[in-house]
């Protein structure tokens, strides 16, 4: 529960996980689509793929007006400063077309 941060200031995660026992970094963006015939919008995965970016350089105060992410800076921080660390981008919708490529060439 911890590592839902979703809503303002976010940078288009929604979720945040670090696994100390894997040592993986996980990032999560998900998206209702309410037809479920629709990919989800470009402006809003570049969000994710910035807020993501932001997040593994360290640029804390793009998300200063988000309190959750905030209060896991401390922790983000030393998981960021391991050299074993790996991060792990998750982009979840409900609908059933396959991310196009013009949304995949962003990661």
């Amino acid at each position: 529960v911890d590592g839902v941060v979703d809503g303002g200031g976010d940078g288009g995660l929604d979720g945040i996980y670090f696994s100390p026992v894997t040592n993986t970094l996980w990032l999560t963006q998900s998206k209702y689509v309410h037809s479920g015939m629709n990919e989800p919008e470009l402006g809003e995965v570049t969000k994710f793929k910035i807020g993501v970016e932001n997040l593994l350089e360290g640029r804390f105060d793009a998300f200063a007006a988000n309190p959750k992410i905030t209060a896991l800076r401390p922790r983000l921080e030393i998981a960021l400063g391991g050299a074993a660390t790996q991060a792990r981008a998750i982009l979840c919708y409900s609908a059933l077309p396959l991310i196009s490529d013009d949304r995949k060439h962003l990661f």
